[in-house]
């Protein structure tokens, strides 16, 4: 049931959160600790049935009547009797693979009005229900993608002892580990037309690159863009591997507990012999500087003008359209959105720089290598056409930066690091290797030690400056 509220009111309104089931933690020194507990946004909800004795027996579908159910919080039980005190659990099946006539497991599917219909075995595939047999449906209502970013909240359930006495007092407050994350609101058509094809032609099975872009957002509903490649695809192959990239709705990465469940939940659909890889995402960030001009007489102020952009932008930049594998950036397309943004707005003129992150590897040799897909504008054969955040080595002291000198054809240089003592004098060329100036750049570096951004941002305008936002109009 409900175990705590957000402290104060979120937006415009409160959330409820609970747990669907109890917690259990021993006593220390008259102390129970209750660590690393999950809680879900919603409210917890049972919904009962009675298995018809009518002979012939009615279809065995049960449905839920409220919308909005967080399905993976849904539990089913089963008892003889309503008076029963003993009781059989189901468990979800999306297959019929492994599915026997014992099997205690429950289907499930859509109807109308955002509802979902229990379908039970008919002792073929599943276990079938008998007469009179008591049926307990508990799970959580959710509000969806408004509940995220809480991270304020008042305890509000209950606590007993052993005896199930109720607790009162000496109830210390909630300490927040992660903020409310992973709401999100019922898959829309626009999306069960695109994956429902594809999820239909992999067959619950795994061999394709399509048949895994498919089926993990089935096992992970987090993600929001799957890349999927073949070992074959690499220089040198690594055959007998899949390669897997995913873009979470929350987050810039996959957290390495989620990766390590979804290999293992793979392993049901993928052929024998195949090692499935998550790596990673590699984002090419976009940085716009943005000058743009506008008629006095048609805005409020300045300050107007350029809010309406900034969120007309960042709109832009979190669309479906940009954070997908495989999208362009187009430059028309953006002046578009910011001459757009306001009827004042009479021209802009935007800069855009494009910039990789590096996460190092500490205190430890490593090899590094970015790919930026696009070639590096060599304004002079003097260098510094590419510049880092600062990060420190074993061996040198001060603060040190990467840069590059490039070679006489203006495709290809060194790289080298340098520090911003003594006129900006190169410390350490030997410390860096020969590449690129082209699409890619990679370097061997000695143990680095720490870094003043993690990761290590690497474009054109560091150290002296770091332009993170549109700020200029």
């Amino acid at each position: 049931g409900i175990v705590a509220t957000s402290a104060s009111v979120f937006g415009s309104e409160s959330y409820s959160f609970c747990l669907p089931s109890d917690v259990t933690v021993p006593v220390v020194d008259q102390i129970a600790t209750f660590s690393n507990v999950t809680i879900y946004e919603g409210s917890y909800l049972t919904t009962n049935f009675t298995v018809s004795s009518e002979t012939p027996a009615p279809p065995s579908r049960y449905t839920l009547d409220n919308a909005n159910i967080d399905t993976s919080t849904l539990e089913v039980i089963v008892r003889e009797t309503q008076s029963s005190t003993s009781s059989k659990k189901y468990v979800f099946s999306d297959t019929l693979i492994e599915v026997t006539s014992s099997s205690r497991v429950y289907f499930l599917q859509e109807i109308e009005d955002q509802r979902y219909e229990l379908i039970f075995g008919d002792g073929v595939f599943g276990e079938k229900l008998k007469a009179l047999n008591y049926i307990e449906a508990s799970y959580i209502t959710t509000a969806g993608e408004p509940g995220n970013g809480i991270s304020a909240f008042t305890f509000n359930g209950r606590i007993v002892d052993n005896n199930n006495n109720l607790i009162s007092r000496g109830i210390s407050s909630l300490s927040t580990v992660s903020e409310s994350t992973g709401g999100k609101d019922i898959e829309s058509v626009d999306s069960i037309k695109n994956f429902a094809p594809k999820i239909y032609s992999a067959y619950n099975r795994a061999v394709t690159a399509g048949d895994y872009e498919a089926l993990i957002p089935k096992i992970y509903p987090e993600a929001q863009s799957v890349s999927v490649f073949g070992g074959e695809e690499l220089n040198p192959p690594q055959y007998g591997k899949v390669f897997i990239t995913i873009k979470p709705f929350y987050g810039p990465y996959v957290p390495d507990s989620i990766k390590n469940n979804l290999n293992n939940q793979l392993r049901k659909y993928s052929v024998a012999g195949i090692v499935t890889k998550i790596q990673d995402l590699k984002y090419l960030y976009v940085e716009a500087h943005i000058n743009a001009y506008y008629n006095p007489s048609l805005a409020e102020n300045s300050e107007a003008v350029q809010t309406v952009i900034l969120n007309n932008i960042n709109a832009y930049a979190d669309s479906s359209e940009m954070n997908k594998y495989g999208a362009k950036f187009k430059y028309s397309k953006f002046q578009a959105v910011v001459d757009n943004s306001n009827e004042s707005i009479t021209s802009n003129i935007t800069k855009i720089e494009i910039r990789r992150d590096l996460k190092p590897l500490l205190n430890q040799n490593a090899e590094y290598e970015l790919c930026y897909g696009n070639a590096f504008y060599v304004k002079g054969n003097n260098g510094y056409n590419i510049k880092s955040s600062g990060f420190t080595i074993f061996g040198i002291n001060d603060t040190v930066y990467l840069s590059d000198m490039p070679d006489g054809n203006g495709k290809t240089g060194v790289l080298f690091l340098f520090t911003l003592a003594s006129n900006f004098v190169i410390t350490s060329l030997s410390k860096s290797c020969v590449k690129g100036l082209g699409a890619d750049i990679s370097c061997n570096l000695y143990a680095i030690e720490s870094a003043s951004w993690d990761p290590i941002q690497i474009g054109r305008y560091f150290p002296v400056s770091l332009t993170r936002k549109i700020t200029t109009l």
